[in-house]
């Protein structure tokens, strides 16, 4: 058993104490909620024993939770199949390394990941007939509802294995479509959609608009909210399948950590 304790931020004023921690610490919602019910929890001093309760700017929140409990997922649940394609839902805090996999994710970001050895699958990749969506969590706003961030992407330094990529006239070219689906005070919800499959190219073209990616500590340097990781989740895949000429639409779940912030209605925004 170890003990947590965090201190309310003005970005959490006002959310559920279940929402709150489980924006900030690395455990599933079910423990926390049993650590709550067991009489774990206590708000400046006092126990709180009900998760909807709604924490204030300052307080002082401690967790006492089993150790054992915390959430480093490694395995990868099935979102679709068929003879020549899988798609799976990579949890976040999970490297990407399985074989066979189309495209990589981060290893902060969720969501959906396409694994394949036929070739066809690489074709569409590379003539860009794959259309991907993703769900971000942004510190500030954008000047408009719907953009286009159109600028090269290029290395900037590479250490440990690792690549920081940035915006110069030297580099690929790199398209991002963003649309705004929702403010929230300091914070904005994005839906993405890109064009090129750049490294970093989503977190890399926000930062460069002030838009960084809350959690994202290689691209922006502080946030009116903290989180255990970046919050981008890659939400969906659309294709014409190559061999049933059928469109063909996989989506992933938003995961709970991002689910503070928008719900599954809003998602659906055109």
């Amino acid at each position: 058993m170890i003990s947590e304790v965090i201190i309310v931020l003005p970005g959490e004023h006002g959310f559920s104490l279940l929402q709150f921690l489980k924006g900030r610490l690395s455990y599933s919602g079910k423990s926390i909620k049993r650590a709550i019910d067991a009489n774990g929890c206590f708000i400046n001093g006092r126990a709180e024993r009900f998760s909807s309760f709604r924490v204030k700017q300052g307080d002082r929140v401690e967790l006492k939770i089993d150790r054992g409990r915390r959430v480093i997922e490694r395995d990868f649940s099935l979102l679709y199949e068929d003879k020549t394609l899988s798609a799976v839902y990579k949890n976040p805090f999970v490297s990407c390394d399985r074989n066979h996999r189309l495209h990589r994710l981060d290893r902060d970001t969720s969501g959906v990941l396409l694994l394949s050895d036929d070739p066809l699958y690489y074709e569409m990749f590379r003539q860009r007939q794959i259309e991907k969506t993703y769900i971000a969590v942004v510190e500030g706003r954008p000047k408009e509802k719907f953009q286009v961030i159109d600028y090269p992407i290029g290395v900037r330094k590479r250490y440990d294995g690792h690549k920081i990529m940035h915006v110069s006239s030297e580099g690929k070219e790199a398209i991002t479509k963003v649309m705004l689906l929702k403010e929230l005070g300091r914070l904005s919800v994005l839906k993405l959609f890109p064009k090129t499959g750049r490294t970093h190219q989503i977190r890399v073209h926000l930062s460069a608009c002030d838009l960084p990616i809350v959690g994202d500590y290689d691209y922006g340097k502080s946030y009116s909210v903290h989180v255990p990781r970046m919050l981008l989740h890659a939400y969906q895949v659309k294709f014409i399948h190559p061999h049933t000429k059928k469109k063909t639409v996989i989506t992933a779940p938003l995961p709970d950590d991002m689910l503070s912030f928008v719900t599954e209605n809003e998602l659906a925004a055109p």
